[in-house]
Formats: structure tokens, C-alpha cells, sequence
């Protein structure tokens, strides 16, 4: 996948494992087999910003190959960037060292206003007699887990991913048994009565495509696998603007129980620092959240809880303003700005600068029609954001290569400087010097 908007240094993780059986008779057939965690809390109940580790595994040298995997991670990619604003990496047909070492950089780089979404596609296996569900990378062997990747392996280093949130995605047979040791599961009505607590603390938590059973390589529809298809769909068409991956699984479910044999999980990720929070998905250009203020609490088990009324009528401030969020939306808007000139796209250009004068953007649109190629590249600073929190600049540079249809390239470079204004949650462009 190519898309030139994946950040290669940030990740948000949906994990989907494709298992095999032991013996790997099921995917011969067509299946997919398989910091300090110290009741830390936030000050302020701020989303931050959201990452994504998404791997499609098809190319298998060892074990027999696999069809959807990588059609199902581009296509989760593709929703998580467009539609929830996530940076996703990208990584097709994945080694260990590969997948490893993406796991490892995240632990150095991400901070803790961070949200986390690994999605892994591949093969998966379950060793009954050690009782380990692992990950299988494209150099995996059949008969030797030398480069076969551990429940455990992943549970260390997303332990110590300074990420507030993290949510694994598991598409595989056997993945339900990552979370084989935490014998509780997040309901719905935990996730009504105590979102602010959600916000506030930590969460790992795995959303598996089905239990200890194999799942389908196929049977989602254009190419995808019944969860893929399923995830996808209920990604697309979430009607509340934020929601928990809880009320993600509770969508899911019965659309994949209803149409296959295999039964979604959802869970905490066992040993991992999980506390009692749950990751929030939040769609581009949604109102702030808001959460309510707790007009008093009472006591559960032991512990002070919200005691926050089912009609939500009560007091509510919103989020605090998250200069990372403001900033990688930005970030999001320029990368655009430049996608709009690489692939000629006059009407993507205004969407995100409706303001433009008409004539400059009748002299855009006939660039674009005459040109074969253009190249565009911005080398900017950090957005200045207004203390209104809704107005920004950023200067950089520019350089760019146009090319006619009957003539040789033409470079020209500059400086250029940006003059942004949010409105409806959205950033925009405004003026252009």
C-alpha cells in the first residue's frame, strides 16, 4: 500500500492473527489459524493522539499462503486514517525482526497522551502442549517457533508502551487465547456508567475474532476475511461520533456470529498494566467530547466511582485542548494539501482550503488538466496554534516538479507559509502566501 500519508513514526494498533493449526491442516483449507502500570491516572480526560501498527501477512515462504490479509490490513488502514484521523504504518508481509523492532520503537517514541491500535493480519497457532497462542511472521517455519512470536513476547512490550490506551485486534483462530488468564470481560453497562474513569485510565485490551476455534480467510466480501468485512462495515457506519471499543464489539459481534461459526471476544489483555479504562475511538470532525462532572460518588468493591445519572443531564465541561491532537490534525491537512497536487485533484485541493479565490482555482484546475506529473513536497515547522486554540500558522518550504503533457519537468521551490482556521472541529486552510 502506498498511500503517502501512513507515518512511519507513529503507530495505533489493531492486531489480526491468522491461525493455523498445529499441524497447519486448517489453513491448508482455507482458514486463518493462528512503564509502570500503578493505577496511573490523567489529570484531564483528553483524547490525545492516535496511532496504528497495521500488518497484512499473505506471502508465507514456509507455511502455505494466505489470501486477504494484506487486502484486509490496507483497507483497515485506509478507514482508521480517513475516517478517525489515525497515523498508520503500514507493514506487508512482516518478518519478526520487522514486526519486533516496530514494537520496540514505539516503546521509545510514543508518549503517554498517545493511543495505540495494533492490527496484525497473518498466520497464528496455538501450542496446546505449552499451552502459548503465537503470531507467524512470513519467515516463520512449520515445524520450529524459532521466529514464531509469543502471546508473551507482545504482552512485555506493550506492557511498556507508554501509550494511555492500546488495543490489539486479533483476526485469527486461537486468538481468544491471548487473554486466556483474565477471566473477566468490559460490559456495556461498565462502559455507560463510568466513561470519565475510561478516559482517565489505563487500558490494554485485545478484541479477538473469535475464541479457541478457526476462523475464515475469506467469506467478508471483496476480498476480505467475515471479520475484516464485518470490523470494516461497523467502523464506516458508527453512529455516535465517539465511542468505546467495547460499543465497537458489541456492533461487531453478531454481525460476525450471524454469518460464520466463529464468536467474537472482547477482553483485558492478561498481565499487561491494563487498569479499568477502555480505548475511545473519536471520528474526524466530531463535536469535544464531553464528559460529565460527577455531582458525588459512591462506593463499588471498595473504590469511589462517578455516580453519573443515565440521562447525563447533569453538569458537563469539555476536554481540555491537546496541542498533539491540534498538531497532528494539521500535520494531517498539509500531508493532504500535498496529495492533492501529486494526484491532480482539484476538488480535494478546495475541500480542504474552501476559500480559495475562484480564479486561482480555475488556474489550479487547468495546471492539473495539462500536467502529466507533479511532485510536491512541504518541509514545514511546528503549527503555531492561536490561543483561541482555533486559528494556526505554519511556514516552511516548498518544492515542486511539474511536468506538461508535451514538455519536460519544471522545478521550482520557495518558502510558503500557511494560514489555518478550524471551524466545526475541522481544520482548514484559509490563505496561502
Amino acid at each position: 500500500m502506498a498511500n503517502n500519508w501512513f507515518s512511519s513514526q507513529r503507530l495505533l494498533v489493531v492486531v489480526a492473527i491468522v491461525c493455523v493449526s498445529a499441524a497447519f491442516s486448517v489453513a491448508q483449507q482455507g482458514t486463518r489459524q493462528v512503564t509502570d502500570a500503578s493505577q496511573t491516572q490523567r489529570t484531564g480526560a483528553s483524547l490525545g493522539t492516535y496511532e496504528a501498527l497495521v500488518i497484512g501477512n499473505n506471502d508465507y515462504k514456509n507455511v502455505v499462503k494466505l489470501q486477504t490479509a494484506v487486502n484486509d490490513a490496507d483497507a483497515i488502514a485506509t478507514v482508521l486514517h480517513d475516517r478517525y484521523g489515525f497515523h498508520a504504518t503500514v507493514l506487508h508481509n512482516a518478518t519478526r525482526s520487522q514486526i519486533i523492532t516496530a514494537l520496540v520503537n514505539y516503546r521509545r517514541t510514543l508518549p503517554e497522551s498517545s493511543n495505540l491500535l495494533i492490527y496484525y493480519a497473518g498466520h497464528g497457532n496455538l501450542d496446546k502442549e505449552v499451552d502459548e497462542a503465537y503470531w507467524l511472521p512470513v519467515d516463520a517455519d512449520k515445524d520450529n517457533n524459532e521466529n514464531w512470536i509469543s502471546a508473551d513476547d507482545i504482552t512485555r512490550d506493550i506492557k511498556a508502551i507508554h501509550s494511555f490506551h492500546v488495543l490489539i485486534i486479533s483476526d485469527s483462530c486461537y486468538s481468544g487465547t491471548l487473554t486466556r488468564d483474565a477471566n473477566v470481560g468490559i460490559t456495556l453497562i461498565d462502559k455507560q456508567k463510568v466513561l470519565a474513569r475510561m478516559l482517565q485510565s489505563k487500558s490494554r485490551t485485545l478484541l479477538a475474532s473469535g475464541g479457541n476455534e478457526p476462523v475464515a480467510d475469506s467469506g467478508g466480501g471483496a476480498g476480505h476475511s467475515v471479520f475484516a468485512g464485518a470490523l470494516l462495515q461497523v467502523l464506516r457506519n458508527m453512529e455516535d461520533s465517539q465511542f468505546t471499543a467495547d460499543s465497537l464489539f458489541e456492533a461487531l459481534r453478531p454481525r460476525v456470529a450471524g454469518r460464520s461459526s466463529q464468536v467474537p471476544k472482547y477482553d483485558y489483555l492478561r498481565d499487561s498494566g491494563h487498569e479499568d479504562g477502555d480505548f475511545v475511538f473519536s471520528r474526524l470532525g466530531a463535536k469535544p467530547l464531553v464528559v460529565p462532572i460527577p455531582s458525588n460518588t459512591v462506593v463499588e468493591n471498595g473504590e469511589n466511582v462517578p455516580d453519573i445519572p443515565p440521562d447525563r443531564s447533569n453538569v458537563t465541561q469539555p476536554l481540555s485542548f491537546d496541542p498533539d491532537r491540534e498538531a497532528a490534525a494539521i500535520k494531517d491537512l498539509l500531508k493532504t494539501y500535498e496529495d492533492a497536487y501529486e494526484s491532480r485533484d482539484a476538488q480535494k485541493l478546495k475541500t480542504i482550503w474552501p476559500t480559495i479565490a475562484p480564479k486561482t482555482f480555475d488556474l489550479v484546475e487547468k495546471s492539473f488538466a495539462t500536467a502529466a506529473a507533479i511532485q510536491m513536497n512541504l518541509h514545514v515547522g511546528s503549527p503555531n496554534i492561536g490561543q483561541d486554540h482555533n486559528s494556526a500558522t505554519v511556514k516552511g518550504s516548498f518544492s515542486q516538479t511539474y511536468t506538461p503533457k508535451n514538455g519536460s519537468a519544471q522545478p521550482r521551490s520557495g518558502d510558503i507559509a500557511f494560514s489555518l482556521q478550524k471551524k466545526n472541529g475541522l481544520w482548514a486552510i484559509v490563505d496561502i502566501k
